[in-house]
């Protein structure tokens, strides 16, 4: 992970036994609730909130995979358009099957 998180929210904490996947890069911007990693390669964004709930600034989960939603340079499309993109979850496992199933989609399409 780069020091963009640690720069931008300099008080959060990766969660404990787990890393960011394969292929996200670190676009944390002090101006959103929480980091943020993108995958550019898959079209998403993996959103990473406080541990704990009372330092959020909005409760939707932990963790929050929005799909479908930058272009190959990594620039958001119509996010309006896209509100049904999203898998909100506190379980770390959960996200990661999702980031999977994301993958292997991916796979079946380009063959």
């Amino acid at each position: 992970m780069n020091n963009l998180v640690k720069t931008e929210f300099p008080t959060w904490e990766p969660p404990k036994d787990w890393t960011i996947p394969d292929g996200f890069i670190d676009i944390s911007w002090h101006n959103d609730t929480c980091p943020s990693f993108a995958n550019l390669e898959l079209s998403c964004v993996l959103w990473i909130d406080f541990e704990n709930k009372d330092d959020r600034e909005i409760d939707f989960g932990r963790f929050m995979l929005w799909t479908d939603c930058i272009d190959s340079e990594g620039c958001y499309l119509d996010l309006e358009k896209l509100e049904d993109n999203h898998f909100l979850t506190d379980n770390p496992n959960e996200v990661l099957d999702r980031i999977k199933s994301l993958v292997k989609t991916r796979s079946n399409t380009d063959e």
